[in-house]
């Protein structure tokens, strides 16, 4: 059962309706009040939900984050490989609460038909994100629901388990801000990391749940400080941290002066859930090369699987100049847990107003600086010593797409690459022994619209 026919069904259902002429009045545009029908075997899944409902007329609840954004989820949970189905629904007259329902086919396999085989009931009104997660090791997914009181800061997380056609709540309902599922303790199956950000009750931290088989629920194993002053995250990602292979939460965030990122993960011979801070560069300095937080965010840029983490400054400068705008510099850090120190995997100079970057070697790093024309379309690279800037050697240009003409004399500039909006040329100049070859500057320039992220 996939969900793309499902979806194809609901389609299907609602052009009849609109080509045959009937009222959809009785729809609600904004929360799809009674959908359209579906047909086949999704229709019983259908009819199911609304007989729950007590054939009154019922609100769908889709997840407002995550992988999984469907009011009616259809996920194999056991592996059998028949899906199950997951329905998040509200009745009119019982606002706020929220009905999650599990649907499976239940009996011989020649007779099979759809039942609910577990019901919950939330007095919250939203659904934030689904989740799946083996997090006892039989094989078998738990469901991992987060439920909003439409406060930025509230979400509580629930977790249900199926098995032999039964559905249990294994979790308390945990308060969190954002959480994030893995094999934290490297057991072979996930567990749930909670992260919770400082009120005036309770100060930041992160919170570890893993399964315990002698109370058959999800419990709080380990539990680490995290930074006060982060007022709002907006990145949290997880991966390998290091070549140790410890999985890690990565935990992009702002202070009132700085970005950082957290690093959470769990030491397994301490037992002990721990949390350090990478300092990822002032807010002055990100507005200063017109470089938004949410540009750059922890991910894995090189194809490694090790999760990077951007520091982001501006090129060494000239006291002595003035009115010259530097570029920007991100460094690109891989986070050890063995010595707790940071290490540059790749760095590169960013030009926001040209929309491209370039990759810098690691001889580059201290001994060169860039600046950026007025106009923004020119990065100019210098050496730099000791605070003094030295001869060009390198630049690079962005030109609209209809000023380019091949085989003219663009002053100099000889071309990277184009696309359908610009064309982008580099020149070299003087004797410089930084100046790049021609290969490496092909291999290290990035554009905006190449089918790349601009980092």
């Amino acid at each position: 059962m996939k969900i793309k026919e499902f979806l194809a069904c609901l389609t299907a259902g609602l052009l009849a309706v609109l080509m045959s002429g009937c009222s959809i009045a009785n729809l609600d545009s904004k929360d799809l009040m009674r959908p359209p029908r579906p047909t086949g075997d999704k229709a019983q899944i259908q009819h199911l939900i609304e007989q729950n409902a007590g054939n009154q007329k019922y609100t769908l609840k889709y997840p407002q984050s995550g992988n999984y954004r469907s009011a009616v989820i259809l996920y194999d949970m056991n592996g059998d490989g028949s899906e199950e189905a997951i329905g998040l629904y509200r009745t009119k007259d019982e606002n706020p609460q929220t009905h999650l329902v599990v649907i499976d086919e239940v009996g011989e396999e020649e007779e099979q038909q759809w039942q609910i085989v577990g019901e919950f009931t939330t007095a919250f009104p939203e659904v934030t994100e689904v989740d799946f997660a083996d997090l006892n090791g039989d094989g078998i997914d738990e469901i991992i629901v987060g439920w909003n009181a439409n406060s930025t800061m509230t979400n509580v997380l629930s977790v249900y388990s199926y098995d032999n056609n039964q559905c249990t709540q294994i979790s308390s309902d945990e308060i969190y801000y954002e959480f994030a599922v893995g094999d934290f303790t490297q057991s072979g199956f996930d567990s749930i990391v909670l992260i919770n950000l400082s009120t005036s009750e309770k100060s930041a931290a992160a919170s570890l749940y893993c399964y315990n088989d002698n109370d058959k629920k999800i419990t709080l194993v380990s539990e680490a400080a995290m930074d006060s002053e982060v007022t709002r995250l907006f990145n949290v990602t997880s991966g390998k941290v290091d070549s140790t292979g410890t999985f890690a939460v990565f935990a992009d965030g702002v202070t009132g002066l700085r970005y950082n990122t957290q690093v959470i993960y769990f030491d397994v011979p301490q037992f002990q859930l721990k949390s350090e801070t990478v300092q990822s560069g002032l807010i002055s300095e990100y507005d200063s090369i017109n470089l938004k937080s949410t540009a750059i965010v922890s991910k894995d840029i090189n194809g490694d699987g090790i999760v990077e983490i951007p520091v982001c400054t501006k090129m060494p400068s000239d006291s002595s100049s003035t009115g010259m705008e530097y570029a920007g510099l991100i460094s690109w850090c891989n986070y050890s847990t063995t010595d707790n120190d940071t290490e540059i995997v790749r760095t590169v100079v960013y030009n926001n107003k040209g929309g491209y970057y370039y990759i810098i070697p690691d001889e580059w790093y201290g001994h060169v600086t860039a600046v950026i024309s007025d106009d923004g379309r020119t990065m100019t690279f210098m050496e730099y010593s000791d605070g003094v800037i030295g001869e060009a050697f390198f630049a690079l240009r962005q030109y609209p797409v209809g000023e380019w003409i091949d085989g003219a004399d663009m002053d100099g500039y000889s071309l990277i690459l184009k696309n359908e909006s610009n064309a982008y040329g580099y020149v070299l100049m003087g004797d410089s022994a930084y100046i790049p070859k021609e290969q490496d500057i092909l291999n290290s320039f990035r554009a905006a619209g190449t089918g790349e992220t601009v980092f």
